[in-house]
């Protein structure tokens, strides 16, 4: 291998670590901000909606109202951003849905119970039959008289978060790849460069073995 193929090797594969570097930390960065962005805005609209029916249920004081027509979902911002909102009991059975999950069924809901019956939080993904992905949040529902009813879970869709997240990472694995390109051609002309006049010196030496002129100078 020439110290010129080595120079640039070198030189291509220090710029190249560096980008890659950069275009981790750069989607590592996007991707953690996008998520917390998700997860608090799916907390705050779970808290709007637990607020809002805990005050319906303590004027009724018992969740099975839902069921006899005497209990309204609130409307709340929410709806119109594409999340959507149920409320369960303690036994996974469903008291109520927002109108625009239509007829979806949301899989594993009950995998919430546990965390719920405990008082606490609790995140999970699915897959629509559409392939969509949405975050399941769910929140307890639970008043100091009666402990914990229920649970609101809001169903958020977050196919623009993975197709930004994946158009992204195209955009900075195909720049990254092109400047490794133009670093190897950049590195080659550097080398060649820098290399010149030591190739200059090495065949004026073996003109000079080769004549056995030794009244020639060596230009440096």
């Amino acid at each position: 291998m020439t110290i010129r193929l080595r120079l640039t090797l070198w030189y291509t594969a220090l710029l190249g670590a560096t980008l890659i570097l950069f275009s981790v930390l750069v989607y590592s960065l996007l991707s953690t901000n996008l998520w917390s962005q998700v997860r608090q805005n799916v907390i705050r609209q779970g808290e709007e909606v637990s607020s809002l029916v805990t005050a319906q249920l303590l004027r009724t004081q018992r969740l099975l109202v839902i069921r006899e027509g005497e209990f309204g979902f609130p409307e709340l911002d929410l709806f119109t951003s594409g999340a959507g909102a149920q409320v369960i009991d303690t036994d996974g059975d469903i008291y109520l849905q927002s109108e625009n999950l239509g007829k979806m069924k949301i899989p594993n809901y009950r995998s919430a119970l546990p965390n719920i019956r405990a008082g606490k939080d609790h995140f999970y993904y699915i897959k629509d039959n559409n392939n969509v992905p949405f975050l399941v949040y769910s929140t307890p529902l639970e008043t100091d008289q009666f402990g914990v009813l229920g649970a609101v879970q809001i169903v958020q869709p977050i196919d623009s978060v993975e197709n930004t997240l994946n158009q992204v990472s195209r955009y900075l694995i195909l720049g990254t790849a092109l400047s490794l390109v133009l670093a190897a051609i950049v590195g080659a002309l550097l080398a060649h460069r820098a290399l010149a006049p030591i190739g200059a010196i090495a065949s004026t030496a073996n003109s000079i073995t080769r004549t056995r002129d030794l009244g020639r100078r060596l230009h440096i």
